[in-house]
């Protein structure tokens, strides 16, 4: 049985709409916090309206851009996680970094002939896992601030400069995995980091294409790849 129809079928729909629902309940109690608070400030509720419509709007552009890049998730661990892990996390780039971290835990690749229902496995718990860092957020955010500011007085741009260096060494191993695993995956990769730079270009005419670039590239490199399964594999 191909995985897919595991990570599609209406029991993974069933077990992933609970926690979905959870965070729509937790929006709308946030929101009847911010409407009693707004009001003991002495703010109107027109001005609330009109700040909840400019945030829905701003919402858009990010929103897109991330659902865009949810597709390439959704071909790897099936919609109803995707849709789970993005109503919590929010970030597709993370989960698909974590899923593929749990496949590589077991040997297999994402999107690679060996990737199965055991790969599948391994990559939720990668997800799942990867989310137990957050309570070390909570335990230590206090202290954030702290080291920040020791972080500042030393160098002001030690923190991001670590912080850069440790995500591009992490993308930089996992697309070197992928690479390997075929020609297909190879030409994508390439394909999405052509099309990285291309539109790196754009940046000083197009400002507000910069959400999307990475939507894209991924988009861009899906399709070549595909095209190049087809064609030789």
């Amino acid at each position: 049985m191909d995985y897919l129809e595991i990570a599609n079928s209406p029991s993974m729909w069933l077990v992933c709409a609970p926690i979905v629902v959870l965070v729509l309940a937790i929006v709308m109690v946030f929101y009847k916090k911010t409407m009693q608070i707004a009001e003991k400030a002495g703010i109107s509720r027109e001005d609330c309206r009109k700040a909840f419509r400019t945030g829905i709007i701003s919402a858009i552009g990010p929103s897109v851009a991330a659902f865009v890049v949810m597709l390439g998730l959704m071909t790897a661990v099936g919609a109803p996680m995707s849709w789970m892990r993005l109503s919590v996390i929010g970030n597709a780039n993370a989960e698909l970094l974590h899923a593929g971290l749990g496949a590589d835990a077991i040997g297999q690749t994402i999107g690679s002939k060996n990737y199965d229902i055991n790969g599948y496995a391994a990559s939720v718990w990668g997800m799942s896992i990867m989310s137990i860092s957050w309570l070390i957020v909570l335990i230590f955010a206090p202290k954030a601030t702290q080291i920040q500011n020791k972080f500042a007085q030393k160098d002001s741009h030690l923190l991001a400069l670590v912080s850069i260096s440790s995500m591009t060494g992490i993308m930089s191993y996992l697309t070197m995995q992928n690479v390997t695993a075929g020609w297909d995956m190879a030409v994508a990769a390439a394909a999405a980091a052509a099309s990285m730079l291309l539109l790196g270009k754009t940046s000083s005419k197009l400002p507000w294409l910069k959400e999307y670039h990475l939507g894209i590239a991924m988009l861009l490199g899906m399709i070549a790849g595909s095209v190049t399964s087809q064609m030789f594999g």
